[in-house]
């Protein structure tokens, strides 16, 4: 259960962090780049396991989720991360987990 917990809370933590980043990357850089810096770092940490065995698994199918309620237009997002869920990058980075996570059992 733990795992499951701190793979979602990552997923959040990375995604603000990554939505921050890019806002704030034209405004003050330096801020922007460890904000972006530290998304990074969570997503690396739920890649490697390191976190818990279940939290690459949590993390892919929480982003991908995300990702499609963004696509529908059923969940109203804050301003902040509009650009994340636009580049898609979620959606490979769900997918990259979830294969992961599978190949880890």
């Amino acid at each position: 259960m733990g795992g499951v917990v701190l793979g979602a809370l990552a997923a959040l933590v990375a995604v603000f962090a990554w939505g921050y980043g890019i806002d704030q990357f034209d405004e003050v850089r330096l801020r922007g780049l460890v904000a972006m810096g530290l998304g990074g770092l969570l997503v690396g940490l739920v890649c490697l396991g390191r976190l818990s065995p279940a939290a690459p698994l949590t993390a892919g199918l929480l982003a991908l989720a995300g990702s499609v309620a963004a696509e529908l237009g059923s969940v109203a997002f804050l301003p902040v991360l509009k650009p994340v869920f636009g580049s898609g990058g979620p959606i490979f980075a769900g997918v990259l987990l979830i294969v992961l996570a599978f190949r880890r059992r």
